[in-house]
């Protein structure tokens, strides 16, 4: 299990970002009707998250630093010159096809009656029923192909912008080799050098652990708290001392 804390907030953003759109790949991936409205919630909230002006900016800076950082390694012994070019070669591209994509992500979706009305009654007590929303009802009983076929043309619309959030995200994460530590009495602080580029926390645990990793923080420190998983009250901090693996990534 990984748990992140992002450590600014347009990291913030981005993971939100890639947590809604693999939600809306796995939904489409499976064509029934109750994955279908599972799809609509992922559209709704991408097309949220994407509405700031800023986002494409601050991807196709984040995209020229990466490209940047990865040129400079060209001069260091031992390094890939095959593969490196290879991730340069991407980069560009994705920079190329964020700049030639006019306006805010997935904009003609923004504008798209079923999903425009989506929105506006979807954060309404029960205004997605079909007293409220027959439209919705009758799109959902549609014939399986054709819904499929209508959702993953609303999907590929943020292809390029997911690929170029992954690529971001992706770069953070592998900044950082995991290094062993321990939360004495369920507890881990560190402090952070505020001089250097900091984006992201990373708390690596067993898939079989009984208790998970509560991150909190910003750019000056950060904890760790682990807390016993519970289903029938508020978790509780663990009073053993537990090793745990974590990433403090900076790029």
């Amino acid at each position: 299990m990984v748990y992140e804390l992002p450590l600014n907030e347009r990291v913030r953003i981005l993971l939100r970002l890639e947590h809604v759109l693999h939600g809306l790949e796995q939904a489409v991936a499976e064509p029934s009707q109750n994955n279908a409205q599972l799809a609509l919630i992922h559209l709704a909230d991408a097309l949220n998250l994407t509405d700031r002006s800023e986002l494409k900016k601050d991807l196709l800076k984040e995209l020229e630093k990466h490209s940047h950082t990865l040129g400079q390694l060209r001069e260091r012994k031992g390094v890939d010159i095959e593969q490196l070019d290879r991730f340069l070669r991407q980069i560009d591209h994705l920079r190329e096809q964020l700049s030639l994509d006019l306006g805010k992500p997935a904009q003609a979706l923004r504008e798209h009656p079923l999903l425009k009305t989506y929105q506006q009654r979807q954060h309404v007590a029960g205004g997605l029923s079909p007293i409220d929303f027959p439209w919705l009802q009758q799109w959902l009983h549609q014939p399986t192909a054709l819904r499929q076929q209508q959702l993953q043309a609303w999907m590929d619309e943020f292809r390029v912008t997911q690929e170029a959030v992954g690529m971001v995200l992706g770069m953070v994460r592998e900044s950082s080799r995991p290094k062993e530590v321990i939360a004495e009495q369920g507890f881990y602080q560190q402090n952070l050098d505020t001089s250097l580029p900091y984006q992201m926390v990373r708390v690596l645990l067993p898939n079989a652990a009984p208790w998970f990793a509560e991150i909190s923080g910003g750019k000056h420190r950060f904890s760790v708290r682990m807390l016993n998983a519970s289903t029938d009250g508020r978790p509780q901090q663990v009073q053993q001392d537990i090793p745990f693996r974590l990433c403090t990534c900076m790029l």
